[in-house]
């Protein structure tokens, strides 16, 4: 493609416009409302043949016995959306019209890039590299983070900032830790219920709790070290689909007002409403639970 600087510039800003009007912050809000309203179909199992229905094929037993288990899934694939609602979130604090467009962050941020990224907005820090040319001073994360939503490292009273910044470190820190979506996704050994529970005998001979036993989903992940050793790992992460739900819906409110002012920004206008999310509750980051127990890895077993 030939042409300028403003050529090129020009092609970025259109499609960044474009990105915006046909953004949808309730994406994921909309799907784990149908995900959670879904229900089984019937499953037929037919003769090809006789074309008469099979009541007691193999594949009809284990089909039904997933199709069982439809509740536990729906309520993981609420959890599951609730991160990818978060992850796009992330993608949104750190582009901007004048700093990078979303497409480029989204294309460009690497693996270990995006975890060091997640641990800075968590811990309420600016994350490392995020600057933005037109501000001469350093700002603080409260002022980086209106920037990155609103236009302006400076805000209206009105805004309720504390509940905004929990908000969004709550989510940063769900995303700390992707064991959960990655074992659901990659079918790792799983379960829904009651996590390891650990107990140990006292004086009296009587077996004491060690932990309270989460309720939620569980994995197995296995760990080794350049061969001489290995772990199995235990993990449960505790789920409230009424929970997620209500996060996603206001992450996705977040979301629709960070997209309005960007298209103010491009379009250079300023009589939009915006409405932000408010009266959520936080304090609620999710429960996690994690059991390792290492092995070591006879020399004798090497050998063979």
């Amino acid at each position: 493609m030939n042409g300028g600087p403003s050529t090129v510039i020009a092609l970025i800003e259109n499609e960044e416009r474009r990105f915006y009007e046909n953004f949808d912050p309730f994406y994921f809000y909309t799907l784990s409302q149908a995900i959670g309203q879904s229900s089984n179909g019937e499953i037929r199992v037919i003769d090809k043949e006789t074309e008469e229905k099979i009541d007691n094929h193999e594949i009809l037993e284990k089909l039904t016995k997933s199709q069982n288990k439809i509740s536990e899934y729906q309520v993981f694939m609420t959890r599951a959306l609730r991160y990818f609602c978060a992850e796009t979130l992330l993608l949104l604090l750190v582009s901007g019209p004048q700093t990078s467009p979303f497409i480029r962050s989204a294309s460009l941020i690497k693996p270990r890039e995006f975890g060091t990224i997640v641990r800075a907005i968590a811990d309420k820090k600016i994350p490392e590299g995020s600057t933005i040319p037109k501000n001469t001073r350093d700002l603080s994360f409260l002022e980086w983070l209106s920037e990155q939503c609103f236009g302006q490292a400076t805000w209206d009273d009105e805004i309720s900032w504390d509940s905004l910044v929990t908000l969004i470190s709550e989510e940063m820190k769900l995303l700390q830790n992707r064991g959960a979506l990655n074992a659901f996704k990659h079918g790792k050994p799983k379960s829904f219920g009651d996590g390891l529970g650990l107990q140990v005998k006292n004086d009296s001979g009587e077996y004491v709790p060690l932990n309270n036993i989460i309720d939620g989903f569980n994995w197995i992940e296995w760990n080794e070290t350049e061969g001489k050793e290995f772990s199995l790992s235990f993990n449960t992460e505790e789920l409230n689909p009424e929970q997620d739900g209500k996060r996603v819906f206001a992450v996705g409110l977040l979301m629709n007002a960070i997209c309005q002012v960007r298209l103010m920004q491009i379009d250079k206008t300023s009589n939009s409403q915006i409405h932000l999310p408010n009266d959520f509750e936080t304090g609620l980051e999710v429960k996690r639970q994690k059991f390792s127990f290492n092995f070591e890895v006879s020399k004798e077993h090497n050998e063979t």
